[in-house]
Protein backbone atom coordinates (compact mmCIF):
# COMPACT_ATOMS: atom_id res chain seq x y z
CA UNK A 1 0.00 0.00 0.00
CA UNK A 2 1.39 3.58 -0.74
CA UNK A 3 2.94 5.40 2.06
CA UNK A 4 1.55 8.54 1.37
CA UNK A 5 2.22 11.76 3.87
CA UNK A 6 -0.51 12.35 6.49
CA UNK A 7 -2.09 15.26 7.73
CA UNK A 8 -1.24 14.37 11.48
CA UNK A 9 -4.56 16.76 12.36
CA UNK A 10 -7.24 14.39 11.48
CA UNK A 11 -4.69 11.99 10.59
CA UNK A 12 -5.79 11.70 6.79
CA UNK A 13 -3.82 11.78 3.59
CA UNK A 14 -2.17 14.94 3.07
CA UNK A 15 -4.90 16.00 -0.47
CA UNK A 16 -1.68 18.52 -1.41
CA UNK A 17 0.32 15.62 -2.62
CA UNK A 18 1.89 16.03 -6.09
CA UNK A 19 0.74 14.22 -9.19
CA UNK A 20 1.15 14.35 -12.61
CA UNK A 21 -0.12 16.19 -15.17
CA UNK A 22 -3.87 14.94 -15.94
CA UNK A 23 -3.58 15.47 -19.59
CA UNK A 24 -0.07 13.35 -19.63
CA UNK A 25 -2.00 10.81 -17.95
CA UNK A 26 -4.99 11.17 -20.53
CA UNK A 27 -2.37 10.60 -23.62
CA UNK A 28 -0.74 7.87 -21.89
CA UNK A 29 -3.68 5.87 -21.12
CA UNK A 30 -3.94 6.40 -25.06
CA UNK A 31 -0.81 5.30 -26.08
CA UNK A 32 -0.75 2.85 -24.25
CA UNK A 33 -4.37 1.53 -24.09
CA UNK A 34 -4.34 -2.39 -24.73
CA UNK A 35 -6.18 -1.97 -28.01
CA UNK A 36 -4.91 0.48 -31.17
CA UNK A 37 -6.47 3.71 -31.61
CA UNK A 38 -6.12 5.75 -34.49
CA UNK A 39 -8.57 8.25 -36.79
CA UNK A 40 -8.46 8.89 -40.33
CA UNK A 41 -10.08 11.84 -42.63
CA UNK A 42 -12.86 11.78 -44.44
CA UNK A 43 -10.70 10.46 -47.43
CA UNK A 44 -9.19 7.42 -45.06
CA UNK A 45 -5.84 8.85 -44.62
CA UNK A 46 -3.91 8.21 -40.62
CA UNK A 47 -3.95 11.37 -38.66
CA UNK A 48 -3.69 9.95 -35.94
CA UNK A 49 -2.27 6.35 -34.55
CA UNK A 50 -1.93 5.05 -30.87
CA UNK A 51 1.77 3.07 -29.74
CA UNK A 52 0.12 -0.05 -29.56
CA UNK A 53 -1.19 -0.04 -32.97
CA UNK A 54 1.95 1.15 -34.50
CA UNK A 55 3.72 -2.02 -32.59
CA UNK A 56 0.88 -4.19 -33.58
CA UNK A 57 1.99 -3.11 -37.39
CA UNK A 58 5.21 -2.76 -37.21
CA UNK A 59 5.47 0.37 -38.70
CA UNK A 60 6.83 3.95 -36.97
CA UNK A 61 4.78 7.14 -36.56
CA UNK A 62 6.26 9.17 -39.09
CA UNK A 63 5.80 6.44 -41.67
CA UNK A 64 1.83 6.20 -40.84
CA UNK A 65 0.42 9.93 -40.11
CA UNK A 66 -0.52 11.63 -43.57
CA UNK A 67 1.07 9.04 -45.69
CA UNK A 68 -1.06 5.93 -45.40
CA UNK A 69 -4.75 5.35 -46.32
CA UNK A 70 -6.29 2.41 -44.06
CA UNK A 71 -6.50 0.45 -47.18
CA UNK A 72 -3.14 0.52 -47.98
CA UNK A 73 -2.55 -1.77 -44.60
CA UNK A 74 -5.92 -3.81 -45.19
CA UNK A 75 -5.48 -7.60 -47.96
CA UNK A 76 -7.40 -7.36 -50.81
CA UNK A 77 -10.19 -9.08 -49.89
CA UNK A 78 -10.61 -6.45 -46.48
CA UNK A 79 -10.19 -3.85 -49.24
CA UNK A 80 -13.39 -4.55 -50.74
CA UNK A 81 -15.16 -4.85 -47.00
CA UNK A 82 -13.42 -1.01 -46.28
CA UNK A 83 -15.22 -0.08 -50.25
CA UNK A 84 -18.41 -1.16 -49.19
CA UNK A 85 -18.59 0.15 -45.65
CA UNK A 86 -16.83 3.75 -45.12
CA UNK A 87 -19.13 5.44 -46.87
CA UNK A 88 -21.91 4.04 -44.98
CA UNK A 89 -20.09 4.46 -42.16
CA UNK A 90 -19.59 8.18 -42.79
CA UNK A 91 -23.08 8.86 -43.58
CA UNK A 92 -24.28 7.34 -40.37
CA UNK A 93 -21.84 7.61 -38.22
CA UNK A 94 -20.91 4.86 -36.66
CA UNK A 95 -19.72 1.21 -36.96
CA UNK A 96 -18.89 -1.60 -34.70
CA UNK A 97 -16.78 -4.78 -34.98
CA UNK A 98 -15.87 -5.07 -38.48
CA UNK A 99 -13.64 -7.19 -39.00
CA UNK A 100 -10.45 -7.07 -41.39
CA UNK A 101 -7.05 -8.73 -42.47
CA UNK A 102 -4.28 -6.07 -41.67
CA UNK A 103 -1.27 -6.06 -43.00
CA UNK A 104 2.30 -5.36 -41.41
CA UNK A 105 5.08 -3.82 -42.29
CA UNK A 106 6.97 -7.17 -42.90
CA UNK A 107 4.33 -8.52 -44.94
CA UNK A 108 2.58 -10.50 -41.76
CA UNK A 109 -2.02 -10.92 -41.42
CA UNK A 110 -3.09 -9.66 -38.58
CA UNK A 111 -7.23 -10.05 -38.21
CA UNK A 112 -8.55 -7.39 -35.81
CA UNK A 113 -12.45 -6.09 -35.09
CA UNK A 114 -12.66 -2.29 -36.09
CA UNK A 115 -15.42 -0.46 -34.42
CA UNK A 116 -15.76 3.36 -34.96
CA UNK A 117 -17.13 6.60 -34.63
CA UNK A 118 -17.55 10.12 -36.83
CA UNK A 119 -16.20 13.46 -35.39
CA UNK A 120 -18.10 16.21 -36.98
CA UNK A 121 -18.40 20.15 -36.60
CA UNK A 122 -20.71 22.42 -35.43
CA UNK A 123 -22.24 22.36 -39.11
CA UNK A 124 -22.06 18.86 -39.46
CA UNK A 125 -19.28 18.50 -41.71
CA UNK A 126 -17.06 15.29 -40.92
CA UNK A 127 -13.98 15.83 -39.41
CA UNK A 128 -12.51 12.81 -38.21
CA UNK A 129 -12.52 8.92 -37.02
CA UNK A 130 -12.23 7.57 -34.05
CA UNK A 131 -11.67 3.82 -34.11
CA UNK A 132 -10.48 1.28 -31.68
CA UNK A 133 -8.75 -1.76 -33.17
CA UNK A 134 -8.79 -5.16 -31.52
CA UNK A 135 -6.59 -7.90 -32.48
CA UNK A 136 -8.23 -10.69 -32.68
CA UNK A 137 -5.89 -13.74 -33.89
CA UNK A 138 -6.74 -16.14 -30.83
CA UNK A 139 -10.54 -15.56 -31.68
CA UNK A 140 -9.99 -16.19 -35.17
CA UNK A 141 -8.36 -19.37 -34.51
CA UNK A 142 -11.08 -20.04 -32.56
CA UNK A 143 -13.54 -19.57 -35.23
CA UNK A 144 -11.85 -21.51 -37.81
CA UNK A 145 -12.13 -24.56 -35.46
CA UNK A 146 -15.87 -24.00 -35.55
CA UNK A 147 -16.28 -23.76 -39.46
CA UNK A 148 -14.33 -26.79 -40.22
CA UNK A 149 -17.17 -27.83 -38.11
CA UNK A 150 -20.52 -26.58 -39.57
CA UNK A 151 -18.90 -26.53 -43.25
CA UNK A 152 -18.48 -30.03 -43.35
CA UNK A 153 -21.24 -30.48 -45.82
CA UNK A 154 -22.67 -27.79 -48.77
CA UNK A 155 -25.56 -26.02 -47.56
CA UNK A 156 -26.20 -22.63 -47.22
CA UNK A 157 -25.83 -21.98 -43.32
CA UNK A 158 -25.77 -18.94 -41.14
CA UNK A 159 -25.79 -17.99 -38.20
CA UNK A 160 -28.30 -14.50 -37.05
CA UNK A 161 -28.28 -12.70 -34.10
CA UNK A 162 -31.20 -10.63 -33.00
CA UNK A 163 -28.97 -7.56 -33.15
CA UNK A 164 -30.40 -7.32 -37.39
CA UNK A 165 -26.65 -9.05 -38.27
CA UNK A 166 -25.52 -12.19 -39.89
CA UNK A 167 -23.16 -13.23 -36.93
CA UNK A 168 -21.31 -16.28 -39.10
CA UNK A 169 -21.98 -16.77 -43.41
CA UNK A 170 -21.04 -20.34 -44.82
CA UNK A 171 -18.26 -20.24 -47.72
CA UNK A 172 -20.97 -22.01 -49.49
CA UNK A 173 -22.92 -18.57 -50.15
CA UNK A 174 -20.09 -17.06 -52.54
CA UNK A 175 -19.81 -20.48 -54.32
CA UNK A 176 -23.91 -20.45 -55.09
CA UNK A 177 -24.80 -16.98 -54.51
CA UNK A 178 -21.28 -15.16 -55.34
CA UNK A 179 -21.64 -12.81 -52.06
CA UNK A 180 -18.45 -13.08 -49.75
CA UNK A 181 -18.75 -14.28 -46.30
CA UNK A 182 -17.06 -11.25 -45.13
CA UNK A 183 -19.27 -8.31 -47.18
CA UNK A 184 -22.48 -10.49 -45.55
CA UNK A 185 -21.51 -10.28 -41.68
CA UNK A 186 -20.99 -6.26 -42.04
CA UNK A 187 -24.29 -5.39 -43.47
CA UNK A 188 -27.64 -5.23 -42.03
CA UNK A 189 -28.98 -9.27 -43.23
CA UNK A 190 -32.42 -6.64 -44.40
CA UNK A 191 -29.71 -5.80 -47.24
CA UNK A 192 -30.05 -9.54 -48.63
CA UNK A 193 -33.47 -10.01 -48.69
CA UNK A 194 -35.59 -9.77 -51.97
CA UNK A 195 -38.06 -6.87 -51.43
CA UNK A 196 -41.21 -8.73 -52.34
CA UNK A 197 -39.96 -11.16 -49.32
CA UNK A 198 -38.78 -8.01 -46.60
CA UNK A 199 -41.71 -6.84 -44.67
CA UNK A 200 -42.59 -10.59 -43.92
CA UNK A 201 -39.38 -11.34 -43.26
CA UNK A 202 -39.05 -8.34 -40.64
CA UNK A 203 -42.09 -9.14 -39.33
CA UNK A 204 -41.12 -12.83 -38.24
CA UNK A 205 -38.06 -11.69 -36.93
CA UNK A 206 -39.87 -9.27 -34.48
CA UNK A 207 -41.71 -12.48 -33.16
CA UNK A 208 -38.01 -14.43 -31.98
CA UNK A 209 -37.10 -13.19 -28.31
CA UNK A 210 -34.58 -10.85 -28.10
CA UNK A 211 -30.37 -11.77 -27.65
CA UNK A 212 -31.23 -14.56 -29.48
CA UNK A 213 -28.79 -16.47 -32.14
CA UNK A 214 -30.67 -18.30 -35.05
CA UNK A 215 -29.31 -21.20 -37.07
CA UNK A 216 -30.66 -21.23 -40.19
Amino acid sequence: MPNYPLDHKNNAPNAHISISDPADELQQLYERAPCGYHSLDVNGIYIRINNTELEMLGYQREEIIGQKKFSELLTPKSQKIFQVNFPKFKQRGWIRDLEFEMLRKDGSIVPVSLSSTVVKDKAGNFLMTRSAVLDITYRRKVEQERERFLTVGSDLQIIAGSDGYFHWVSPSFEKNLGWLPEVMVSCPWSEFIHPDDLQSTLAEATNLPQRVTTYL
